[in-house]
């Protein structure tokens, strides 16, 4: 048996920067938590900004990333795809304070 689905996450960074991440754990993510991702190099403070559906529909609309590749769709600016990503784990506190 499989565990559950993950789930599409907006998330926003320093500087106004969104992308979408995939969340793996049973514990659904709330929105402003902030989460650890996997970056270029390292790792990388980000907070919610959509989860589930309404994450689904702003990433339908932008479709410039693989999870749109994959469904067959053009991106809708000419940049390349980017890879699924996910998030890594909630941040801790020691992590929120380096991080402001």
């Amino acid at each position: 048996m499989s565990g559950p689905s993950p789930q599409l996450v907006e998330l926003r960074f320093k500087g106004n920067r969104k992308a979408y991440f995939e969340w793996h754990d049973a514990e659904p993510l709330r929105v402003t938590e902030p989460v650890i991702v996997e970056a270029e190099r390292g790792v990388d403070l980000g907070y919610v900004n959509a989860i589930g559906a309404i994450a689904q529909q702003k990433c339908d609309r932008c479709r410039g990333c693989a999870l749109n590749a994959e469904k067959g769709e053009p991106p809708a600016a000419p940049r390349p795809p980017e890879p699924t990503r996910r998030v890594v784990r909630r941040a801790s506190t020691g992590e929120r304070r380096t991080h402001e």
